[in-house]
């Protein structure tokens, strides 16, 4: 599905009476999540987006499940307060090492939008209203992020992706295919 036409699907959405619509977007490392999140936030008026990235502890370590990510603070903290429409939310954002965590503070919103690897895990799917997958084959979205990490962010990631993120994102996608959870599938080109 081509962008303009997402951005006016979920416009078209029925949107909850009470508390926000909550869309989710995940696809491996690298493929552009972010990217489209940020898009669909510039085209959808009263939106915020949420990074499971901010829930991690950093502490990168293998595994199918990418347990690096506290998901039951992702719920606690951001998932269950806006499917109660308890606003604001506020929730710490645990960036990268050498970086003081901050409080984030998400005022009343129409649109959630919430992305990052493994949040289309089974335990948080009931939490959306509308899910996106963004398609991008796996080696090309390693490609893109280490260059990203290289020339964008200047912190070259090298090791970290190929040894454990591409191969968590790999049996993450085996164990619980991620994709087939989506409402909708984006092919993003950067």
């Amino acid at each position: 599905m081509q962008i303009k036409l997402l951005v006016q699907k979920i416009k078209t959405l029925q949107k909850p009476t009470n508390r926000p619509l909550v869309i989710a977007i995940s696809g491996f490392g690298g493929a552009g999540k972010t990217t489209l999140a940020h898009h669909l936030n510039s085209h959808l008026n009263k939106s915020e987006i949420v990074s499971i990235d901010s829930f991690s502890n950093h502490d990168w370590q293998r595994g199918s499940d990418w347990n690096n990510f506290d998901r039951n603070r992702f719920v606690e903290e951001v998932l269950r307060p806006a499917r109660a429409n308890t606003f604001p939310l506020s929730y710490i954002n645990e960036p990268w090492p050498g970086i003081p965590e901050t409080t984030i503070t998400v005022s009343q919103v129409d649109y959630l939008i919430v992305e990052g690897c493994s949040i289309f895990h089974p335990h948080l799917l009931p939490f959306y209203d509308y899910s996106i997958w963004v398609d991008c084959p796996l080696e090309e979205a390693t490609r893109r992020g280490m260059w990203r990490d290289r020339h964008i962010h200047k912190n070259e990631q090298d090791y970290y992706w190929q040894n454990i993120w591409m191969p968590n994102d790999r049996d993450f996608f085996d164990k619980y295919r991620p994709d087939l959870a989506a409402n909708t599938h984006v092919t993003y080109e950067k």
